[in-house]
């Protein structure tokens, strides 16, 4: 395979198709070549693809899809939780080689260094990257990429005036400066300019310099004018040194990083990039405690000093600690920071102290790394003004205040993704043992929730441990009351605990109070409406809210809310005390309230999803937030609360709240079946038949009874079914009145479908045609239209398709004036078999058709994707192979999103189309 992005893009495979030039596989591939570890985020992708529009995620996995296509699977996997990825080697990729090189450059010297980054300029000496893909996403990409160009040009050029490479260094700079009027390149030039011509031809130079581009604001070059001034020159390849203190004061970094390389190198970027427009720049990282947000800012300080000729600069302000001590207060640090750059400060206010400060900075280039900051108030008075320094700030909580004021760049630092979470354990465990426990490295970084302090701790405890000790250490970790406290080094002061005990103390009494009930909530996510019901909604919770995700307890993420997994455990075992008191019963109170809201917001969905049926839940008590505007809508909602409401279904069996663990199973499952989820359906069910069983009433147990028989039938379980549904007939039978024979009705012909199925044809006619009675009898046209598409389905298996035509179409005319669209879909599907087996293709065509858009809208994916492929089969027999193929598309990737066994033959299917 060979790859470029670094000009046309293009990609050419033996044996496969390729891409090349704007098309969006092409623009896909691009994408994802210059994204860090090949892979990006649904949002990046919408961002460069469509990036005036609101995308469904549908449209990414089918661009993915067609690169895989074109590309092949291995090179490109399944996207997974939002990303997309390739799988490609970097010697495969122009960018990818041209990285490789610059960064092995790094660690060489003299005329090693020189030909590896010579080898790096050679992939990209194009000056248009990702040409012709537009938007403001590629071209920031592009800036980047012409960025990175530039520096490490600028980088050889350094390395070249080392090696006393004087001639080609004016040469390779008069090149640059045509491109690039860049300062550091001007400076190097007049360098070797200095050493090889007369005093007044260099002042000649600087004045031309300065009539066009204005007095230098990098302290490098205003350095060597006044050298060049004064008739002085440097040692030839010396550095000029400036007789004003240059402070280098960022601490050296305390462990090995892993898995921050590519948000170094991003922010890095962007901090050159402003430096080349002559701008300073302001990053500030933010993150919840442990996360590695000293560590990072040291990296990267450390990655950049050399681009700030005037020093560095760096206080811890303390604003979070756990030694008892108040956060510093800026006018000290001003004070210090004067003193380092050799001025002495002449004002005796903050205010005054500075401005003497920001003047100090405006002419120098000077980094400042100030880390771990209470507020913005603490910072601002800090900061330099207009001119080529840069700031760098850490902090736990956001300094909404600073962005206010100040252009800031906010980077939100995050947990480590888990394979680098398992590296940082790898690299500790010894030769002796690893082997032994290699099968535990995996589960201890789940456990550490991949927050680099609680690696950090583990990783140190695994060095000292047998494979016996570490056998003993991951049973304390998997006890939430234990894991904390193993989460400690005493004789280096550092503890996960003490860590988020510091953030919690920091809270108001409203926000401590919301951390501990949301960390008593099971989900993964919780929503803003579940957050305002458990809060008792109003603006004290709201504020509440935001005070959490300020400080980085809770995240906001796809529009819903999170708390990190050692959040919760400290929140549910630390806090409790603190913020409730003793018999307080808020705990029994809190659980009540977040499952009966769960039940009413997945019933509200449900109730969206099929129209007229009918759970003991009782009304919404807040409509206007939990109907869904339409069935799309609902599903999206269900797809979002899934996870949460299968935990809180765990929950509400696990505490016995009989009520709950019956009906959210009943609740969710018409949306489990309409996303292939028959197996979770099944074990929910179970759970629900067993916690019914006092206080459902018979008809009630029945609908338990027929709901988990049509789970079992999706799992293709018919003989259990059948006894389920023969369970549901006989309740049906104990209960009086029009609910009983509706009850028995519903039973009936839920037995007769899975009669078919059993092959015992008679035997569900006649079941068929008990409950198209009942349904006659007791005026319920959307039952009554259901068994008369299930007797036509009968009618066509008998090769009797006048018979299964004139049931399906008086069917079709009792759903066409109901509410039912799935039913209409039913009923629509089979009118298209029997069409088939009459050799009516084109009638067969107009059925499929709007059965499939009607699947679409109920968001029903494995019905969608079984009318798809009957209908690719029709239009290839009609000749019609590109709508064939567009039809297997979409149901390919209908069928991945299931997880389906049928994949791989559509795939093939596919494969031989094309």
């Amino acid at each position: 395979m060979e790859g470029r992005v670094l000009g046309t893009v293009s990609v050419t495979v033996p044996g496969e198709r390729g891409v090349e030039g704007t098309e969006q596989p092409a623009a896909l591939f691009a994408i994802l070549a210059t994204s860090s570890g090949r892979r990006a985020s649904y949002e990046e992708v919408m961002h460069c693809l469509w990036p005036d529009e609101e995308v469904p995620p549908d449209r990414i996995r089918r661009s993915v899809a067609v690169l895989r296509e074109r590309l092949g699977k291995e090179r490109v996997p399944t996207s997974k939780a939002r990303m997309c990825a390739i799988s490609v080697p970097e010697e495969s990729v122009d960018y990818l080689r041209f990285l490789a090189h610059w960064n092995r450059s790094r660690q060489q010297a003299g005329k090693e260094c020189f030909k590896t980054q010579s080898r790096a300029i050679e992939e990209c000496s194009w000056a248009d990257p990702l040409r012709g893909l537009p938007g403001p996403g590629f071209e920031l990409r592009r800036s980047r990429l012409r960025a990175e160009h530039q520096q490490v040009r600028i980088e050889r050029l350094a390395t070249g005036f080392a090696l006393n490479e004087m001639v080609w260094v004016e040469q390779e700079a008069d090149e640059l400066l045509s491109h690039w009027p860049n300062e550091k390149i001007f400076r190097y030039k007049l360098e070797a300019y200095a050493l090889t011509s007369s005093p007044r031809e260099c002042r000649e130079l600087v004045n031309e310099w300065v009539s066009q581009h204005g007095q230098p604001i990098d302290g490098g070059l205003r350095k060597t004018f006044e050298r060049v001034k004064k008739n002085r020159r440097s040692r030839r390849g010396q550095p000029y040194r400036p007789d004003l203190p240059v402070p280098q004061q960022i601490p050296s970094s305390r462990n090995t990083m892993i898995g921050r390389s590519y948000l170094i190198e991003k922010l890095r970027g962007i901090i050159l990039e402003r430096r080349r427009k002559g701008c300073g720049a302001l990053i500030e990282l933010s993150g919840m405690p442990g996360v590695g947000k000293t560590e990072l800012a040291i990296r990267l300080a450390a990655r950049i000093a050399s681009d700030f000729p005037d020093g560095s600069l760096y206080v811890d302000l303390q604003g979070f600690s756990d030694k008892r001590v108040e956060p510093v207060h800026p006018e000290h640090v001003i004070d210090r920071f004067l003193a380092d750059l050799g001025i002495s400060a002449e004002s005796t206010d903050l205010e005054g102290k500075s401005a003497e400060l920001r003047t100090a900075l405006a002419r120098r280039s000077v980094l400042l790394v100030l880390d771990n900051a209470a507020d913005a108030a603490q910072v601002l008075p800090l900061l330099p003004g207009d001119g080529a320094c840069a700031a760098i700030v850490t902090s736990r909580r956001e300094l909404v205040e600073m962005h206010v004021r100040k252009e800031v760049y906010v980077e939100q630092v995050d947990p480590l993704c888990h394979s680098d979470a398992v590296a940082i354990l790898n690299k500790k465990l010894s030769t002796t043992h690893s082997r032994s426990i290699d099968h535990l490295v995996d589960e201890i970084a789940v456990l550490c929730g991949h927050l680099p302090l609680a690696l950090v701790i583990v990783a140190e405890l695994l060095r000292k441990r047998s494979s016996e000790g570490v056998h003993a250490l991951v049973r304390q970790l998997r006890e939430e009351r234990t894991r904390l406290q193993t989460l400690r080094l005493p004789d280096h002061a550092l503890s996960v605990r003490l860590a988020l005990e510091c953030s919690f103390k920091a809270l108001s009494s409203k926000a401590g109070l919301l951390l501990w009930q949301s960390a008593i909530h099971p989900g993964p996510t919780i929503s803003w409406s579940a957050l305002t019901e458990l809060g008792s909604a109003g603006a004290d919770v709201e504020r509440a809210i935001d005070e959490l995700v300020d400080a980085h307890l809770m995240d906001l993420l796809d529009d819903r809310y999170r708390i990190h997994d050692l959040v919760r455990v400290y929140a549910r075992h630390d806090i409790e005390e603190r913020v409730v008191g003793a018999g307080s019963g808020l705990m029994e109170e809190t659980i009540d309230k977040m499952l009966e809201y769960q039940l009413r917001y997945v019933w509200a969905c449900d109730r969206v999803l099929v129209p007229g049926r009918e759970i003991p839940v009782g009304e919404l008590a807040n409509p206007e937030v939990l109907v869904p505007s339409g069935k799309q809508d609902a599903m999206e909602r269900l797809d979002a609360e899934y996870p949460t409401t299968v935990a809180m279904m765990r929950m509400a069996a696990d505490k016995q709240r009989h009520r709950h663990a019956w009906l959210l199973p009943m609740a969710l499952v018409t949306y489990q079946w309409r996303r292939n989820l028959h197996a979770a359906a099944q074990r929910s069910l179970d759970t629900a038949l067993t916690a019914c069983q006092d206080i459902a009433s018979p008809a009630e147990k029945a609908m338990t009874h027929r709901m988990m028989a049509g789970s079992l039938r999706g799992r293709k379980s018919y003989d259990l079914a059948e006894w389920h549904l023969a369970r549901a007939v006989s309740l049906s039978g104990q209960e009086a009145g029009r609910v009983g024979q509706l009850s028995l009705a519903h039973s009936l012909h839920a037995l007769a479908t899975i009669r078919r199925l059993q092959g015992e044809c008679d035997d569900a006619v006649e079941c068929n045609e008990r409950a198209l009675a009942l349904f006659q009898s007791l005026g319920e046209r959307m039952g009554e239209a259901a068994a008369l598409n299930g007797l036509g389905t009968l009618h066509h298996d008998w090769g009797q398709h006048d018979e299964a035509l004139q049931k399906c179409a008086e069917a079709l005319r009792i759903f066409s004036v109901t509410d039912d669209l799935n039913g209409t879909a039913n009923a629509l599907t089979t009118l298209g078999k029997i069409h088939l087996a009459r050799a009516e293709h084109d009638a067969a065509l107009e059925v499929y058709k709007p059965a499939i858009e009607i699947y679409r809208e109920l968001g029903y994916w494995r019905n969608e994707a079984k009318v798809l492929r009957r209908y690719a089969e029709v239009l290839l027999n009609t000749g019609r192979m590109a709508e064939a193929v567009e039809a297997l598309e979409r149901a390919l990737v209908l069928l991945e999103r299931l997880g389906s066994e049928e994949t791989s033959n559509v795939a093939d299917l596919l494969a031989g189309l094309r």
